[in-house]
């Protein structure tokens, strides 16, 4: 997908700010659409103008990108959808954190294997990943990533299947790496069950209980920087949570996702690996998201497999059960 240089975006926001008529007004229905389909509101004219120059140039891209993906050049198809009007900045605020590599000495962060793996694993049809979520945009999104891998590590062991809570991490760990959230559950003793800690908005400091836990932690093990190592974490351990550069696929829609660019960025995104397969000759790594089920395949993305996309194998992670 093409991407505007830096200076035009900001002379084109300039532009409108200054009144310039950049805005194609043949889109004023559309717009207005768009604003109350996604309950967009804003405080100013100057700010709807913003926002709407940004929804106009994010369109455009993508109108470019899927007539490419009709002529068969590409993959995947992207959508509009409620972070058109949005920056890139706004919608992943972790972009610019310094990432925290995994331990490359940590328990069990190596196969003695990666051959005779099975063709295809998809643990959300085996009933050990729970249904996909909306995130709060401001929110991170590796609470959700962390309680996946672990919610399917022991549903797998114990072949019964318990939500976990992604709240306490939220509450009890304050931190911007999937490998503190990993220790801060080891030091509270545990991480209860979502039932038991509630979700309520009510009250957001931590109340851990370690009556109530429902699992813990040994320590957290690593996957080698290899998309082999990772088809085998997932084929034979569960569902893994990895964090990636999501710059590319904010409007992703449906397809095999495929972009040489993507992983150019640090990481800014967590999410949950939850299989792998392959169509029409292309393999792909499934994965679960945090922005809502009518975002992409019903909340999932698939991505292209064995090119490291995105950085995919870079940093992926799994609990060591107690």
């Amino acid at each position: 997908m093409k991407s505007l240089a830096v200076f035009s975006l900001l002379w084109l926001i300039a532009s409108v700010s200054s009144g310039s008529q950049l805005l194609d007004r043949e889109l004023d229905a559309e717009w207005e659409s768009f604003k109350e389909f996604h309950n967009k509101n804003y405080l100013s004219a100057a700010e709807d103008s913003r926002r709407r120059l940004l929804w106009q140039l994010n369109r455009q891209q993508i109108e470019e990108h899927n007539a490419q993906a009709e002529l068969g050049l590409q993959s995947h198809r992207l959508a509009i959808n409620s972070f058109a009007d949005m920056t890139p900045d706004e919608i992943l605020p972790n972009a610019n954190r310094p990432v925290r590599e995994s331990p490359r000495t940590t328990f069990g962060n190596s196969f003695a294997s990666v051959t005779g793996l099975p063709k295809a694993v998809d643990w959300t049809k085996e009933g050990f990943v729970t249904p996909t979520t909306d995130q709060d945009i401001v929110a991170s999104a590796i609470p959700f990533a962390v309680t996946g891998t672990i919610e399917g590590v022991l549903g797998i062991r114990n072949r019964r299947f318990v939500p976990l809570s992604a709240h306490q991490i939220e509450d009890c760990y304050h931190g911007e790496s999937v490998q503190g959230a990993y220790e801060s559950i080891m030091q509270l003793g545990g991480i209860m069950s979502k039932a038991a800690y509630g979700d309520s908005m009510e009250n957001r400091t931590c109340h851990f209980d370690p009556k109530k836990t429902e699992c813990s932690l040994i320590t957290y093990a690593t996957v080698n920087k290899a998309e082999k190592a990772l088809q085998a974490a997932v084929a034979n351990v569960g569902p893994i949570a990895v964090e990636v550069d999501a710059s590319k696929f904010l409007f992703y829609e449906k397809g095999i996702f495929s972009d040489p660019k993507c992983g150019e960025k640090a990481p800014n995104h967590a999410l949950l690996v939850t299989g792998y397969g392959s169509e029409n000759g292309v393999d792909y790594w499934m994965l679960k998201n945090t922005w809502g089920g009518s975002w992409g395949e019903g909340g999932y993305i698939r991505i292209e497999r064995n090119r490291n996309t995105c950085r995919i194998a870079n940093n992926a992670t799994y609990p060591v059960l107690a």
